[in-house]
């Protein structure tokens, strides 16, 4: 008889109909109530405060003195704020991802390794935004960040296939943002875009892809000898 767990059928050690977690990124930074800070002036504006504050959280009339001619632009600063909400998001999902594998249980140090370079490299990007948009004179707004699509990873395979799923959203955010930054006439931010995170975020998925694949190749059964080759030989190189 198979068994149920939370309306999810379990077969081997897969779970089927599970929701994607590219699936669940969308649908995350779709919803109305999302991140609302109750302090803000003008809790509509989800992503960026209403007017200028200063250092103690007054409002005030004074821009930055970095800004030059016009402010950047309302919708920008929104973006580049949510943009920055997803990559924090990013770095705490590969986090739960890499000591997934640090569980006795599973113990794959190599694929540890890996998530948590990522998880790095997220946070990293998060940072690169924050700074940039800083030198902007843009206004930093750090809302909540959710909670990663699960807590239970599975496998090598099932971890690398949600980590492709997600680098492809968060490049098609990029995407978005690079558009908007165009036709904001703002040619600077579309630069900085284009880049430092286009390259990487290809390349990450390029290598996801290929790690996928050799796993579909080497994996079969409920504890695969494959993975445990995956993990000492490819990943371990």
């Amino acid at each position: 008889m198979a068994a149920v767990l939370c309306s999810a059928v379990v077969l081997g050690n897969r779970v089927n109909n599970r929701k994607d977690c590219g699936e669940y990124f969308n649908s995350m930074y779709q919803k109305d109530d999302i991140n609302l800070v109750p302090q803000d002036d003008s809790p509509h504006q989800k992503w960026r405060f209403e007017g200028n504050y200063d250092y103690y959280g007054n409002k005030t009339d004074q821009p930055s003195l970095i800004v030059m001619g016009q402010p950047m632009d309302a919708d920008l600063e929104s973006e580049i704020n949510m943009q920055i909400n997803k990559e924090l998001f990013a770095h705490y999902t590969f986090l739960s991802m890499g000591f997934h594998f640090y569980r006795d249980d599973i113990n794959l140090p190599n694929m540890r390794d890996y998530f948590k370079t990522a998880s790095e490299e997220e946070m990293k990007h998060a940072n690169m935004f924050i700074e940039y948009l800083l030198k902007r004179g843009g206004q930093l707004k750090l809302n909540p960040v959710m909670n990663p699509c699960r807590h239970h990873w599975g496998g090598a395979r099932m971890a690398m296939e949600d980590a492709l799923a997600l680098h492809k959203q968060l490049l098609q955010s990029l995407r978005n943002l690079y558009d908007l930054a165009f036709e904001k006439r703002d040619p600077q931010m579309a630069d900085f875009i284009a880049t430092n995170f286009f390259g990487a975020q290809t390349d990450r998925i390029k290598q996801l892809s290929n790690y996928i694949n050799t796993l579909r190749r080497r994996t079969s059964g409920r504890v695969p000898l494959g993975e445990y080759q995956f993990d000492k030989l490819t990943l371990g190189d």
